[in-house]
């Protein structure tokens, strides 16, 4: 599958089924025990783990495929890295929504004041381990939100029950890459469903 550019957003879907090898064996790592040990809860950061901290080989494997889909974005899309090459050290912080997670579901963005001025990073990714039958617009999708009118900067919320100007509806193996500021959410999904987010940090080398 050829990148797919979200019309209007900075934001592109990739397919990563060419690297099944290496995602199956991942994903079996990730979802083991009902994918407890990565899931983000109520508390937030207490006891959850970074599956990019393990230290297995089709882990090392997968990060290395996943850093090389975000520098591309970075280097093609990203407003502030579009051109200016790939030497980037990247620093991130991943943690896993399941089935019970709220926090995605609701109009968000990766920014304050959800996360801490120090925390922002540059690139968000979502990857979807697994896609259960039954996704559809308004039952798992992932939405996206155009800017509120007097800039994104300005606003801590937006309204619940606004429109979105685009939706997708993820297929297994997609890793999706969007800018931190790009307002989005999933739709809540009635049943298993699980994705991998991934704040990314560029570090200049």
């Amino acid at each position: 599958m050829e990148p797919f550019k979200i019309p209007g957003f900075p934001a592109v879907v990739y397919n990563l089924g060419e690297y099944s090898d290496f995602l199956e064996p991942f994903c079996d790592i990730l979802l083991e025990g009902n994918g407890e040990r990565f899931t983000l809860g109520p508390d937030g950061e207490k006891d959850k783990f970074d599956i990019w901290e393990v230290d297995d080989f089709n882990v090392a494997m997968v990060a290395a495929a996943f850093d090389d889909v975000v520098l591309s974005f970075a280097d093609e899309v990203h407003p502030l890295f579009k051109g200016k090459g790939k030497n980037y050290f990247l620093e991130k912080d991943a943690w896993l929504n399941g089935p019970t997670s709220w926090q995605g579901t609701r109009i968000h963005r990766h920014w304050e004041p959800f996360l801490k001025a120090s925390d922002i990073g540059d690139i968000v990714t979502v990857f979807y381990p697994e896609v259960p039958t039954g996704l559809s617009v308004d039952n798992g999708a992932l939405h996206f939100y155009a800017e509120a009118e007097h800039g994104h900067l300005d606003h801590v919320w937006l309204p619940e029950d606004l429109e979105s100007k685009f939706h997708y509806v993820p297929e297994k193996y997609d890793l999706i890459v969007f800018t931190t500021d790009t307002w989005h959410r999933a739709r809540p999904f009635r049943g298993q469903r699980f994705s991998l987010a991934t704040d990314v940090k560029l570090i200049e080398g």
